[in-house]
């Protein structure tokens, strides 16, 4: 019996953490849209409901409505370019920044994120740690695929980068991935750092991006 209470208990905690993860990519995206319209000096969304405030889902009832359209065979060398970007993209950078975790881990000699999370109320590791902060956000923004390091998902290059021929499901899933990871590691940004945003770099080039490595 106990196992049993335990299991349901178990899936229960599983289930709102999944509906917190919907919720929080669907105002995510909302958010950004918003914030990125005033960036750039336009309103954003703001038809549905007061201020927008239910555009996600409607984008949502949008998107699981759409026709499913399944390419047959594709030959063209685009796709690879997409796959070969996103994969030296993370390669480049993911062990610099486990690095870089792993120098916090060290100079706090605590590996709970409570604890950073208490030590950061008195003092900010911003502060103590400057030059490894800015190393951090760029390998924060590679790592995310952000503005000005978009090259895996260049919308303006490139469509919509590995995801383009992906409908309803299947996008919705790489979608609520992306969203997840980014809410992941602004939650790591708030425990080690402070916040930040983005929407004010330029793009860099390809080349600079590996350079940085």
């Amino acid at each position: 019996l106990h196992y049993i209470n335990y299991t349901i208990i178990t899936m229960v905690s599983i289930l709102i953490l999944e509906i917190y993860v919907l919720v929080g990519v669907a105002f995510l995206t909302l958010l950004e849209r918003k914030i990125l319209g005033y960036i750039q000096e336009r309103k954003g969304p703001n038809k549905v409901g007061v201020g927008g405030i239910f555009q996600p889902f409607r984008d949502a009832i949008k998107l699981f409505r759409k026709e499913v359209f399944i390419v047959y065979k594709s030959r063209h060398y685009i796709y690879y370019i997409w796959a070969v970007r996103s994969i030296s993209q993370t390669l480049s950078y993911e062990v610099r920044l486990i690095m870089i975790f792993l120098v916090l881990i060290i100079l706090r000699e605590r590996y709970s994120f409570l604890d950073f999370l208490k030590w950061q109320l008195y003092l900010w590791y911003l502060f103590m740690v400057i030059p490894l902060f800015l190393v951090f956000v760029l390998r924060i923004i590679a790592e995310l695929n952000r503005t000005p390091m978009d090259f895996v998902e260049g919308e303006s290059e490139l469509v919509s980068g590995f995801n383009v021929e992906y409908f309803r499901g299947g996008f919705a899933l790489i979608f609520i991935a992306e969203y997840g990871i980014i809410i992941f590691f602004r939650y790591l940004v708030v425990v080690f750092f402070i916040i930040i945003i983005r929407g004010i770099l330029p793009r860099i080039r390809y080349d600079e991006l590996i350079y940085l490595c």
